[in-house]
């Protein structure tokens, strides 16, 4: 069997995202070099090269200035991401981005059309979906053993790491003024809410709680869809489940609900009794590059389960209408 071409790549933004998930995941993966890291961290850089032994540049136009680099991989915080995904499109790379797509709805379908334009391979990164549970379940939604599809519910209900602590803090103060739980986390339900039932949303209703009255954007969301297939949709997100207390508390679910059976808890069930599903480890970072490689390999994301960029502009874009729902709501209100 011949050896799979090594895809060589740079990464832009060494923060804790990529720290922990996708500068790990390059270095382990075949079929893969990791040329350069870069950032306008010094402090960064150094982490990265004492961690990874990979070395930096403070100016990503430099990155993009290597005709040896084939892709990018965007792990800046939000509101960087249309511009450097320019950029890298606008230089002739293909591009992985981390979730949400872009900061604004705007800016999300202006990636789209940078990206159609330059026939890229654009990859977003929706991981959920590679988890082996969520695959399976995939399976089983596509296979009809549940019936026709009725109701998709996902809750993720936490305190985002609490007040205090590393990955607290400044990091959570820094995501509730960039967006808060439903852009941050609610945008991977969205995304598996239209793989799942491969239907759009039709209509959209939310409702915030702010809890902490010094944040523009809701601790806590509940936004209700209704799909285009007929089939709804509900997304809780929170980052106000017990965010002040001691041992920081979580509640998630994921429940598929057909005509004829239930996914729900990791098992399906139907008429016939149930079956437990896979268990699934949720960040898959080696999956998702593993199929951002083979898809630049190929120069297509045709049968592919990665997520592209028209999908992550999609479920930007109802993470945002979400988000801007509840506010309106709150302002009519008068709270």
């Amino acid at each position: 069997m011949p050896q799979e071409r090594v895809v060589r790549i740079g990464l832009i933004g060494a923060g804790t995202v990529a720290d922990y998930g996708h500068l790990p995941a390059l270095k382990r993966l075949p079929g893969v070099e990791l040329v350069v890291v870069a950032d306008i961290s010094r402090a960064k850089l150094k982490r990265a090269r004492e961690k990874f032994g990979i070395k930096g540049v403070l100016d990503y136009h430099r990155m993009l200035e290597m005709e040896d680099i084939e892709a990018v991989s965007i792990c800046t915080p939000v509101e960087t991401h249309r511009r450097i995904a320019e950029d890298a499109l606008v230089a002739g790379k293909h591009v992985f981005c981390e979730k949400p797509l872009a900061a604004t709805i705007e800016d999300s379908w202006a990636v789209v059309q940078a990206a159609r334009k330059a026939g890229a391979v654009f990859g977003v990164d929706f991981h959920l979906r590679l988890s082996e549970d969520m695959m399976a379940t995939k399976r089983y939604i596509d296979s009809r053993e549940i019936g026709r599809l009725e109701i998709l519910r996902f809750v993720m209900n936490w305190g985002c790491h609490g007040l205090k602590g590393p990955m607290g803090g400044k990091r959570r103060a820094s995501l509730m003024r960039s967006g808060g739980p439903m852009l941050d986390n609610g945008v991977h339900f969205f995304d598996l809410m239209r793989w799942f039932s491969g239907s759009d949303i039709a209509q959209m209703t939310a409702e915030g709680q702010w809890v902490e009255r010094q944040y523009e954007y809701p601790g806590h969301v509940i936004s209700l869809s209704r799909l285009e297939s007929g089939a709804m949709g509900l997304v809780e997100m929170s980052f106000v489940f017990g965010h002040t207390t001691k041992d920081l508390p979580a509640s998630s679910r994921i429940e598929i609900i057909g005509s004829e059976g239930v996914i729900a808890n990791g098992n399906v069930y139907t008429r016939d009794g149930h079956i437990q599903l896979p268990l699934g480890r949720e960040k898959r970072f080696d999956r998702a590059y593993t199929e951002f490689l083979s898809c630049v390999r190929s120069g297509t994301m045709k049968h592919s389960p990665l997520a592209n960029v028209e999908d992550g502009a999609k479920a930007t874009e109802a993470a945002l209408r979400s988000i801007q729902l509840a506010m309106e709501r709150r302002a009519l209100q008068g709270s």
